[in-house]
């Protein structure tokens, strides 16, 4: 779903000049505080189900409140359960933005101004290199797994009673997580080593790269595609204050 914005902008025509901001003749006034960056378990969900209004206040909490934003949307997951990360992106008429928030209160906001970015790139890495690192995921995670197993059979062989089964079950318990943790970390390594999503690069700044799960690639593509309309507007009109 797509925010209603101006058709100035994306039919391409530029916009009247009595609609363009005019200069401040006075310093803006201090900001007054922010609150707490929040992200409610009911609004993440919400937003999951790529709910305008629920995503638009996530990003709201970053913007400046005269912002006016053309696109809001869900962009998938990376990571599984507890430990997958949900991408979130938006462009404003000033920038173009990613949210990604995970478990145990992860978030991370990364934003860029159109007029400093330098180019942008939708990229699908390959299917095969995909499943080459879920195999070698999986067999390491069952490596692991079954040395637990093997370490924890021993323990029961061995006179130990009921401190022994203890023990057993606590090496098989640590043998099961840390075989989902080397599977977690390797999915997590493999999207770090190939970008899957949009990257917009940013003149002397940090790139903002929103990550796209296959399945919703036509996302990045169009939101890349509005970037590019939204820029230009915003080239024109910086371009007019500054003469």
């Amino acid at each position: 779903m797509d925010i209603p914005y101006s058709p100035s902008l994306v039919g391409g025509a530029a916009p009247s000049p009595a609609s363009a901001p005019t200069a401040r003749a006075t310093p803006p006034t201090a900001a007054t505080p922010a609150a707490p960056i929040r992200v409610d378990k009911s609004l993440l969900q919400r937003a999951k189900g790529n709910e305008l209004e629920a995503i638009t206040t996530m990003f709201r909490q970053f913007l400046s409140p005269d912002e006016e934003i053309y696109f809001a949307e869900y962009c998938g997951q990376t990571g599984f359960w507890v430990f997958g990360t949900h991408s979130f992106a938006c462009l404003s008429g000033r920038r173009l933005a990613s949210l990604q928030v995970g478990g145990f209160g992860r978030l991370l906001y990364n934003d860029g101004f159109l007029e400093h970015a330098n180019s942008g790139v939708v990229h699908q890495p390959s299917l095969l290199k995909l499943y080459l690192w879920a195999v070698f995921a999986g067999v390491f995670g069952l490596l692991v797994l079954g040395a637990s197993v093997v370490f924890a059979s021993t323990l029961l062989t061995e006179p130990g009673g009921l401190l022994g089964g203890l023990l057993a079950a606590l090496a098989v318990a640590l043998g099961l997580g840390a075989g989902l943790l080397t599977v977690y970390g390797t999915i997590r390594l493999y999207h770090s080593l190939n970008k899957c999503g949009l990257i917009w690069w940013i003149r002397e700044g940090i790139s903002v790269y929103v990550f796209t799960n296959r399945g919703k690639m036509n996302r990045a593509n169009h939101l890349f595609r509005l970037a590019c309309q939204v820029r230009d507007e915003r080239m024109k009109l910086v371009g007019s204050s500054s003469n």
